[in-house]
């Protein structure tokens, strides 16, 4: 671009020499006639339009999490959007929040922050848009498929993936030098703790951290096509598997 502004600035130049270094001689074009009216420049007419302000832009996200989390997400929007209006609100009770506001514009939020499972709820409720309303599908090319079918609900998707989780096994190499290769040598192991102290713990009150084990055995607690899996055999088997290490941990199970 620079190239061709240079060129045009330079036959201007040129135009503009040859216009004062060469006297012009009038021609019978441009002798007027005696006598005859002068013609004058028409006037502009059309006036140009007052520029339109434009409105800033307001969005209000909700979220359920850190508040170090949402400090983040706020300087990051408030750098990359600096034109639009962001308002990061905190709701201890994201799910409760949202079913009470139900389809209020005027009470609900724009975005929010949360876990992908209550997408159905949700959406059954009529108070989510498709997020490929406001983006084209090849924004989201180098997300990795298993989280964009987690935040999809009879065939839309209705969520951004932010991450997404998954099991891990920690131990502390100062108590255990070795971990076990199979399960099967990790209830060992926790067979023969002393008195008092546990070799392994998990929160074993719930299908997310059980369902490892599950998995383990083939079985599955809901499948893609929403058929629960609670009655196959492998599901049985792993139950059954891993009540063997439910008397061997804390019994109360909780998150902590």
């Amino acid at each position: 671009m620079r190239r061709v502004v240079v060129l045009f600035v330079c036959i201007g130049l040129l135009i503009g020499l040859f216009a004062v270094c060469t006297p012009k001689e009038p021609t019978a074009v441009d002798k007027p006639e005696d006598n005859a009216p002068t013609q004058q420049a028409p006037e502009d007419t059309q006036q140009a339009e007052p520029e339109q302000e434009v409105e800033p832009v307001e969005l209000t996200i909700w979220y359920e999490t850190d508040d170090a989390i949402a400090a983040e997400i706020q300087n990051v929007l408030d750098e990359l959007a600096p034109e639009v209006m962001v308002k990061v609100e905190r709701k201890d009770k994201m799910v409760d929040a949202l079913k009470l506001v139900g389809d209020d514009p005027a009470s609900a939020p724009d975005m929010y922050f949360f876990a992908h499972d209550k997408i159905g709820v949700f959406a059954e409720m009529g108070i989510l848009a498709p997020v490929t309303d406001f983006i084209s599908m090849d924004v989201l090319a180098d997300h990795i498929p298993m989280t964009l079918d987690a935040a999809t609900y009879k065939d839309a998707l209705y969520q951004v993936p932010i991450y997404f989780e998954t099991l891990l096994f920690m131990y502390n190499k100062d108590l255990m030098e070795t971990p076990p290769a199979t399960t099967d040598d990790l209830l060992s192991y926790m067979q023969n703790v002393p008195d008092g102290e546990y070799g392994f713990v998990e929160q074993h009150s719930t299908a997310y951290f059980s369902v490892g084990w599950i998995h383990g055995f083939d079985g599955y607690v809901i499948d893609g096509n929403a058929t629960p899996g609670l009655n196959l055999q492998g599901t049985k088997d792993a139950l059954a598997y891993h009540k063997q290490f439910v008397p061997l941990m804390p019994l109360d199970g909780d998150y902590n």
